[in-house]
């Protein structure tokens, strides 16, 4: 039986303070290719297995059979179909990113488990956004510009004399996906969640420094998923799961702007040059380039090797830089189409569970959850985030998945 002790859960507490530093602190510019630093969270997984056993061996113990059903097919997609490339390429790389995201896959099931048992879930979130608002506010003040400075804003989105913040990391986009994090748990605890009017002070404060921490990066990836995640909670929250009326109209309603958007959309084709703004995107001729390159020489059913991304931006392991910033891409050069088969299949048990949940017009946080894996489906169209072992999104977005899905099997057995 679980040990329902406070040392437990401290632990567990301090566990994810040193997780999310380091994958902090492996985002700085001065730590880039620092092997040690980057590969320390992978041992503060398996530590986390370790413990999470030594206190409970039956954490794979889910009252939701989808969790299991998900389980499989990530076995299936990232450890048995990469194995089955690595005996056609015998590249030990490819072993070594089975093993690595095996131990990914059980930390998040360990982990998982924890939180819904010991209902740990909003203070884990807590912990999180503390820390990241602590590391934000440690990069202004290390690295930072005016923040009120409009100019940084405007430099940052200026396509033709783009000067873009990072505050120290590696990557301006690198800094986008952080505040993308912080902005969407905070939102998360402000508005589904119980706070005193002092946290709520806070909480709308420090979202408006992010927010302008993250205009400074131009990131254009990070800025448009946290608009979508804002407009998908303000809708559902006033029009979608109140009943199933309701549901229904918004659902019409939706479909009606949606055929609105497309018609004004062709209306005013003829105003914008979509060659123009095409050439202006590096990811588009990156997807081309790549996507010619994998019909060439790629084997379509199990891709190239799951190899870490990395991996592709060397000439000496092919022909040219194969550049994807985009995880599906990703996934079909690494894993072929039976790869794309398997994420398929993952994301239609997730929403299937969404759709089929009984308690969706009573439960507040619905409209959150659903929004965001939406959107990180979206974010990940963009960039190699949706699963990925070194990936703070990716870690995020996994422990709300899975807590959700329990979560909403325990609230419909009620």
């Amino acid at each position: 039986m679980l040990k329902t002790n406070n040392y437990f859960k401290k632990n567990i507490y301090i566990g994810f303070i040193l997780l999310i530093l380091l994958f902090l602190i492996g985002s700085l510019e001065s730590v880039k290719g620092n092997r040690l630093i980057l590969n320390l969270k992978y041992i503060v997984y398996i530590i986390g297995i370790i413990y999470v056993f030594i206190n409970n061996k039956l954490f794979f113990k889910f009252k939701n059979r989808r969790i299991y059903y998900i389980l499989l097919t990530m076995i299936f997609g990232f450890m048995v179909l990469p194995l089955a490339g690595f005996f056609i390429k015998y590249d030990f790389q490819i072993i070594l990113n089975v093993f690595l995201f095996f131990v990914y896959i059980i930390f998040l099931l360990a982990v998982s488990f924890v939180i819904n048992k010991e209902k740990m879930f909003n203070p884990i979130i807590k912990v999180i956004t503390n820390t990241l608002l602590l590391f934000i506010v440690f990069i202004i003040f290390k690295n930072g510009t005016d923040l009120l400075n409009v100019n940084n804003i405007i430099t940052a989105f200026n396509i033709e004399d783009r000067y873009r913040q990072s505050y120290g990391l590696k990557h301006p986009n690198t800094l986008g996906n952080i505040c993308f994090v912080f902005i969407s748990l905070t939102v998360y605890r402000l508005f589904y969640t119980k706070q005193k009017k002092i946290s709520i002070a806070i909480g709308i404060f420090s979202l408006l420094i992010v927010f302008l921490v993250m205009l400074t990066s131009g990131s254009r990836t990070a800025l448009m998923s946290t608009s979508l995640l804002a407009v998908i909670c303000a809708v559902n929250s006033v029009f979608v799961f109140k009943n199933k009326l309701l549901n229904r109209i918004s659902i019409i309603l939706n479909t009606l702007l949606t055929i609105l958007l497309v018609l004004i959309a062709f209306y005013f084709r003829e105003m914008f040059n979509i060659g123009e703004l095409l050439a202006k995107s590096n990811r588009y001729y990156y997807w081309i380039d790549t996507i010619q390159y994998l019909n060439r020489h790629m084997n379509i059913f199990i891709g190239l090797g799951f190899v870490n991304i990395s991996y592709f931006y060397s000439s000496y392991n092919f022909s040219t830089n194969l550049i994807t910033d985009n995880w599906f891409l990703y996934t079909y050069m690494t894993l072929g189409v039976l790869g794309i088969l398997s994420i398929i299949i993952i994301i239609g048990i997730i929403l299937a569970n969404f759709i089929t949940y009984k308690g969706k017009y009573r439960d507040r946080a619905f409209s959150f959850f659903i929004g965001f894996f939406l959107v990180c489906i979206f974010y990940s169209s963009f960039e190699v985030t949706y699963f990925a072992p070194s990936e703070l999104l990716s870690l995020i977005n996994w422990i709300l998945i899975f807590f959700y899905l329990e979560h909403t099997k325990t609230e419909d057995n009620l």
